[in-house]
């Protein structure tokens, strides 16, 4: 059992070397010595979790098919028919889901959790939203003006890297719209892959 320090974000020495075990990740995944992303589903249908159909969890990618890039967003609205159907007993109008997203290496990344429309053609959660270093208009304003153009094409690019780090993800249908019930499942699943010695880069977001 992981010690409940971990949880809390305060454990000695990870949040120091996790970037590093995401390097080992990487190797690790080329040696075909880490688990994969196949692995941390079979350990999450083995794991019974209330609210969840094991049947039901899935993963999706990017990737290309004939030449053309899928998206994660794509992929996802490609597949979720197929899992979604019995989510939801409470007959809200909204599906919850947990999701773990990974990177190429299929390195965790992230724990979190997200809802959508049921009549959704587009805004399927937070998963698939892009992060913005500059959030407001003042922001970007202030950017505009005090920055060089190296600055400015330089920023472009790390956005760039950040949004296309995550690559993959495993999407866990939930059978209930309460919020505190949902928020149990993402703090069940976030301490299950630690305790199954499985890293995670954002190690406090299933916490909160």
């Amino acid at each position: 059992m992981c010690d409940n320090s971990i949880y809390k974000g305060e454990y000695y020495g990870y949040r120091e070397s996790i970037l590093e075990k995401a390097k080992e990740q990487s190797k690790s995944h080329k040696e075909g010595k880490s688990k994969n992303i196949h692995d941390i589903i079979s350990l999450l249908k083995s794991k019974k979790i209330e609210g969840v159909n094991p049947e039901n969890i899935f993963s999706i990618s990017e990737h290309i098919i004939d030449s053309k890039l899928i998206s994660l967003e794509d992929d996802f609205k490609k597949e979720y028919d197929d899992y979604f159907g019995e989510s939801n007993e409470d007959n809200s109008n909204k599906y919850h889901y947990v999701w773990i997203a990974m990177s190429e290496e299929d390195f965790v990344i992230v724990v979190g959790k997200t809802s959508f429309s049921k009549k959704a053609r587009s805004q399927y959660g937070d998963l698939f939203n892009s992060y913005n270093f500059l959030n407001s208009v003042t922001q970007h304003t202030i950017f505009e003006e005090i920055s060089t153009e190296d600055e400015k094409r330089f920023l472009k690019s790390l956005h760039h890297k950040i949004n296309n780090y995550i690559k993959r993800a495993i999407i866990i249908p939930i059978s209930s719209n309460g919020i505190d019930f949902v928020n149990n499942i993402e703090k069940d699943i976030g301490r299950y892959l630690i305790d199954k010695e499985i890293p995670i880069l954002n190690v406090e977001s299933h916490e909160k």
